[in-house]
């Protein structure tokens, strides 16, 4: 995206969250907002104050939307805090999300097949390959259970990268195949 845009889409999430706080008509969609502009900043590099309005936006669902986009947020604030590198902010974010989703059974079941995933990618960043594989096998079966292909996709894609690391080319293959034909099930034009 142009930093023109993003800094038009800044603008306007900020305008959106001001009117949204002073209205007190639609407190209930006040986290989207939050985290859509928290999403523009952390495209433009701003981080830090990404990360304070995904805590914002986490805040704002607990108490005006509830416990699954709380889930939601609080896992956003793990990705951001993994990006800056505080990869032990990061655990506690996403085993916090995790928690969250565990608590709301099957409606939390594609955020706790997330959160496990990206526990996976923090256990590959600190080179513990085995507990990476473990976190996406959990994932890919979460992910399977709640039906969300395209959460298939993503973390059947990184179990076959950490098999393909181990020279499991069989078994990576299989998973391949399964990230390749949840993504067709998308019907994503880009497939």
């Amino acid at each position: 995206a142009k930093e023109r845009d993003l800094g038009l889409a800044n603008m306007h999430f900020d305008l959106a969250i001001k009117v949204i706080r002073n209205s007190a008509v639609s407190l209930e969609t006040l986290h989207e907002v939050l985290g859509e502009r928290a999403l523009v900043l952390r495209r433009m590099k701003r981080y830090p104050e990404s990360l304070q309005l995904y805590e914002q936006a986490a805040e704002a669902a607990q108490n005006y939307s509830g416990a699954l986009a709380h889930a939601h947020w609080v896992g956003k604030q793990g990705g951001l805090q993994r990006l800056m590198g505080d990869l032990v902010s990061a655990r506690t974010a996403y085993e916090t999300a995790r928690d969250l989703f565990t608590t709301l059974g099957e409606q939390g079941r594609a955020g706790l097949a997330d959160q496990e995933g990206n526990l996976g990618l923090l256990a590959h960043d600190l080179s513990d390959e085995e507990g990476a594989e473990k976190c996406y096998r959990q994932a890919v079966d979460l992910a399977v259970a709640a039906n969300d292909r395209d959460l298939v996709n993503t973390w059947a894609t990184n179990l076959g990268n950490a098999l393909t690391r181990k020279r499991l080319y069989h078994e990576a293959w299989s998973l391949y195949s399964q990230a390749m034909n949840a993504a067709l099930a998308l019907n994503d034009p880009k497939m």
